[in-house]
């Protein structure tokens, strides 16, 4: 049974009554991501999308409050007529809603330039597990009232709270807003090159390398090579000297800002996990990565490299429907070799997500969780917990 409130009263209602009976509940946005995460076991889903639209826009204090269910391009347009901007850029489409975004913390590229999702969120309007509304944060940029709970809340895939509406801090638009790419050939290391800019790295909005898979997926290239692709962002000045620092590694080519959006689109059959490590163990990590693909003897995967971040994306494509053996491999070879690091799920089937355990067993995690929802009936199963 799907239920879709409108207000933030009804919301309360809708927790509280389940919280009464016990009933899990399913939270979703626009249901544009719905293999996300663990399975969910619930008896009714509680739709937000129909909670949505503009609380306030403060266009000279750079800051939005919209309800959970507002798209992102929704909020793109609002913004756009002032000169401004939301610098997300998760997974998927803009049809996404900034609720979802929020709740599963998603960043994208550009978060080397704007910071993440938790950079982003200034406070945000949220019902527990209980039925309680809450008010955590501000809706100005100086108010730190409550941050840490919109910190713990960001991320926690709606575990503490149904959230009902969004403070965000926004940017103005760049004059400027440039996109380059470097082909790179065969016989040179695309991340002994990125690694070779040193700080002059985190000076770019957006710096990723691609390998000859994903180029091709998106048409960013004539040819199957690596790619390192760079957002510069400004005036016109300061985006003339980033460009300079890129052609100490190569031809540059300027390409569409449409190419963001091709890498964020990936169909929704597809396999997905995230490797991370220390950024100075990009390579090894890269190497473990391969190692582990060619073990499983899989061809067909995607990987797209965020440098700063020490973190390598695996797409495999239409995975979903292919044989169970050689995804269950690949995941064992990358969790158990991940010293110091983590392999994260994002994308998997059913039968692969025992093989990598829960983050949120811990003992301070579970106390997190009794405090908000006692009863668990907030996308139960989704962090790996027990479903009974």
């Amino acid at each position: 049974m799907r239920e879709t409130p409108t207000t933030d009263r009804d919301v309360a209602v809708l927790v509280a009554d389940a919280h009464a009976t016990g009933t899990p509940l399913r939270i979703v946005g626009n249901g544009t991501w719905r293999n996300g995460g663990r399975p969910v076991y619930a008896q009714r889903e509680l739709s937000m999308r129909a909670v949505s639209g503009i609380v306030e826009y403060v266009p000279s204090d750079l800051v939005m409050t919209v309800r959970a269910g507002t798209t992102l391009e929704e909020i793109a347009l609002a913004t756009a007529r002032h000169g401004q901007w939301l610098s997300l850029d998760p997974i998927g489409r803009d049809t996404g809603t900034i609720g979802a975004t929020v709740a599963t913390a998603s960043s994208g590229a550009m978060s080397l330039g704007a910071g993440t999702v938790r950079d982003l969120v200034l406070g945000l309007g949220l019902v527990s597990g209980t039925g309680t509304p809450l008010r955590v944060g501000g809706r100005v940029v100086k108010n730190v009232a409550g941050f840490d709970l919109v910190r713990l809340s960001t991320g926690a895939f709606g575990t503490l709270g149904v959230l009902t509406d969004i403070s965000v801090r926004l940017h103005a638009k760049p004059a400027v807003d440039a996109t380059f790419a470097i082909g790179i050939d065969a016989d040179r290391d695309p991340l002994d090159l990125v690694q070779s800019l040193g700080l002059r790295a985190l000076s770019f909005h957006a710096l990723e390398v691609l390998d000859p898979a994903t180029t091709v997926r998106i048409n960013a290239g004539d040819d199957a090579r690596w790619l390192i692709v760079a957002r510069a962002v400004g005036n016109a000045t300061r985006v003339a000297a980033q460009r300079a620092i890129l052609t100490t590694l190569g031809r540059v080519e300027e390409r569409s800002a449409q190419l963001w959006t091709a890498l964020r689109d990936e169909p929704a059959s597809s396999v997905s996990l995230r490797v991370t490590h220390a950024p100075s163990r990009l390579v090894a990590t890269l190497d473990r990565v391969m190692f582990a693909l060619r073990a499983a003897q899989i061809t067909s995967a995607q990987l797209r490299l965020s440098p700063h971040r020490g973190a390598i994306r695996l797409v495999i494509p239409d995975a979903m429907t292919m044989a169970i053996e050689p995804l269950r491999h690949l995941v064992s070879a990358l969790h158990s070799s991940a010293t110091h690091g983590s392999v994260l799920g994002e994308q998997l089937p059913n039968e692969i997500w025992p093989l990598l355990p829960s983050a949120t067993t811990d003992s301070i995690s579970q106390r997190i969780r009794d405090a908000f929802d006692p009863r668990r009936i907030l996308n139960r199963g989704i962090f790996g917990e027990h479903t009974a």
